[in-house]
């Protein structure tokens, strides 16, 4: 059996849907209904408000990557093999197309990247997109609003 002791259930399905040719990974972890979990599109407008409600560490592809003002900044490939309760992902723009449409293909080692970002969350996995991009998917996912918990 693929199975991951990390990530929570949703973020694992998250997961899955990157490789989906590949054997389905399932949760193993212990989930908590008491704490702000799953797979969240966060507009960069509340960004920042995220951060200083969850304090999750912020992943970025690459160093010129414009982020949130955060002490626990790493890029993707400096996380691999880590673990944290929360993380808080700048995609790059392929993975943002990929996000509305799954058919979308990403080129392997920003599938590989992104995977390695997305699971190294065990509760919860902020996205940030441009406000319109987040708000324009809120059928297909969680959209975080301030105003939420």
């Amino acid at each position: 059996m693929n199975g991951s002791h990390r990530c929570g259930e949703t973020i694992i399905q998250f997961a899955n849907k990157l490789y989906p040719t590949f054997p389905q990974t399932k949760s193993l972890a212990k989930s908590s209904s008491s704490r702000h979990s799953g797979v969240w599109l966060v507009p960069d407008s509340c960004a920042q408000a995220y951060s200083d409600k969850y304090h999750p560490v912020v992943l970025r592809d690459k160093s010129n990557i414009k982020t949130i003002d955060s002490s626990n900044i790493l890029n993707f490939g400096k996380s691999k093999g880590r673990t944290y309760d929360d993380v808080l992902i700048y995609p790059v723009g392929s993975v943002r197309k990929w996000l509305s449409n799954h058919e979308q293909d990403l080129k392997e080692q920003t599938c590989s990247r992104f995977y390695v970002a997305v699971t190294r969350a065990r509760y919860s996995v902020g996205i940030v997109l441009p406000d319109k991009e987040a708000n324009q998917l809120n059928d297909i996912y969680q959209v975080w609003e301030n105003t939420f918990e």
